[in-house]
């Protein structure tokens, strides 16, 4: 199924893409989720009245559209460029549709030759003011030429052309910004140029806004997968209360859960991340080491994030020696420093559990009961808290 999104001047469309979107003048830091009932929506809708919906879009102040594109070399003066150039493409192209279809371009000819960029501008303004349909204007008080540009901008069908015009109504011009200069010459202040990606983000087809959305939750996806798991480990306890066995697999499997959560958070990150990524290639000894000559640059650039998935799966998320500093190091990340001690003893009775059958190195039984798991439990969970609120506050990268 298709998704769209559109960037759009005060409501008036600038450029629609299908499946995709280009970020265009907008920064990440513009990225804005709004959430609204159902019972808000002026159509109907199949959803109930207290369902929440939410949207997700680009938002930018015309001011600084206008300075951004001012900057990039689009102004009023470009404009006019672009106008005068592909006002002589568009004529020509009139040209010839004339032999082939004399009644669809005839009323429009003269009008549409004899226009210059304010008249179009006009029209744009008629369009803004009253809406896509000629219906809704009352061209009674309009200007006679001005009737018939508008009639070409609103009804004609270049079905002939060598595509003269950028944006709605035909409008001559080369470029979507010009398209959007020509906007805000009718643009009052105080609005905005949005970019909707909504049906993207609905659609699974953009990961833009993963980041924002999930700074807005309480904790990382990668905190509720691990909540889950202790979750269930709790409801185990409950099938046998006193088995001790049951009681160090379950202590041993909590450990594994922080692993889990460790090793998913730092994985993402690093992949999804450059300036992490180029944070972790320097702190890595595997990467210090690495060497290669400057024919092999492309082929070991394309197989690099390979070789960091590799090497994030080597290491073992339990070491208390190595991983802290590591997190530290790319991530800017801290362990909670008064745990760290407690974190210790915890790992060296999970290692004794799953390398000695349960037993400490004078072979004598580590005694684990669920009262312990319970304690542990708590003991990681506050851990990962501490470790996923960080990550949660560092989540929006607006390099």
């Amino acid at each position: 199924m298709s998704s769209w999104s559109g960037i759009s001047l005060d409501g008036m469309a600038i450029l629609e893409t299908q499946n995709y979107f280009h970020e265009w003048y907008f920064r990440k830091s513009e990225r804005v989720i709004e959430s609204f009932g159902a019972h808000e929506l002026e159509h109907e809708s199949h959803l109930p009245p207290d369902a929440i919906l939410s949207t997700y879009k680009y938002e930018m102040p015309i001011e600084t559209l206008r300075r951004r594109l001012d900057l990039a070399g689009y102004n009023y003066a470009a404009l006019e460029q672009e106008f005068k150039e592909q006002h002589i493409q568009l004529m020509s192209d009139l040209d010839d549709m004339l032999e082939l279809a004399p009644s669809r371009v005839e009323p429009f000819y003269d009008a549409v030759k004899n226009s210059n960029l304010k008249k179009w501008l006009s029209c744009l303004k008629i369009i803004k003011e009253n809406g896509r349909s000629l219906k809704n204007i009352e061209l009674i008080k309009i200007d006679k030429e001005l009737q018939k540009l508008l009639q070409f901008m609103l009804g004609a069908d270049l079905y002939f052309t060598n595509y003269p015009t950028c944006g709605d109504f035909d409008f001559p011009c080369r470029t979507e910004e010009g398209y959007a200069v020509a906007l805000l010459e009718i643009t009052p202040e105080n609005t905005y140029c949005v970019l909707d990606v909504t049906e993207l983000v609905e659609g699974g087809w953009t990961e833009a806004f993963d980041d924002l959305i999930e700074y807005h939750r309480d904790f990382t996806r990668f905190y509720d997968v691990f909540s889950g798991s202790l979750n269930d480990i709790q409801s185990l306890k409950a099938l046998a209360p006193h088995n001790e066995t049951l009681a160090r697999l379950l202590y041993a499997a909590t450990i594994t859960a922080m692993e889990t959560y460790l090793s998913d958070t730092l994985k993402k990150q690093v992949l999804n991340r450059e300036a992490i990524k180029r944070r972790f290639i320097k702190n890595h000894d595997f990467f210090k080491k690495e060497k290669f000559t400057l024919s092999e640059i492309y082929e070991k650039s394309a197989l690099i994030n390979e070789m960091i998935v590799s090497e994030i799966d080597k290491m073992s998320f339990h070491n208390l020696s190595r991983i802290p500093a590591l997190y530290s190091s790319v991530l800017a990340t801290n362990f909670p420093s008064s745990r760290l001690s407690e974190l210790k003893m915890a790992i060296d009775n999970r290692h004794d559990i799953v390398h000695r059958n349960g037993k400490d190195t004078t072979n004598k039984p580590l005694k684990i009961l669920m009262d312990d798991v319970s304690a542990l439990i708590v003991l990681i969970d506050e851990t990962v808290r501490y470790i996923d609120k960080q990550i949660k506050d560092g989540l929006l990268d607006y390099d």
